[in-house]
């Protein structure tokens, strides 16, 4: 499955010129060995979720404008992640949740378009639909 596809909304709205994105997902495991264990064990602990959305910034995009002016570090949102593949046929599969900005990079150089990317953090939830 090729990943051009893929497609972003923040509050409902579809952000433009979207990159890359990612997501990551991880537990605490917390350890329940006991004296006369052979073997340590451990228990599943809080999940925790974070990543990032790089995009190019289009000034003819109002949406996007909008959103660099909103989507400052310390910011809620809800997020939808999608695949948006025709691969799948018809069915776009991601994550979708709700996450608080916790960083914001805007990079311009006289050699390339302006870069914006954003960091989450938050558990998405995976989803299927259509």
């Amino acid at each position: 499955m090729h990943g051009r596809r893929g497609s972003i909304s923040i509050d409902g709205q579809a952000l433009g010129r979207v990159t890359a994105f990612s997501y990551d997902e991880s537990a605490d495991s917390v350890e329940s060995t006991a004296m006369g264990d052979t073997s340590k064990s451990y228990e599943g602990g809080l999940v925790d979720g974070s990543g990032t959305i790089d995009c190019r910034f289009d000034q003819a995009d109002a949406g996007q404008d909008d959103f660099l002016t909103a989507l400052r570090a310390g910011t809620s949102v809800v997020l939808n992640l999608v695949s948006d593949s025709s691969d799948l046929v018809g069915t776009n599969v991601g994550f979708s949740g709700s996450a608080v900005i916790n960083s914001f990079n805007y990079t311009q150089s006289f050699d390339d378009t302006i870069n914006c990317s954003f960091g989450f953090q938050g558990v998405l939830t995976s989803y299927s639909g259509a």
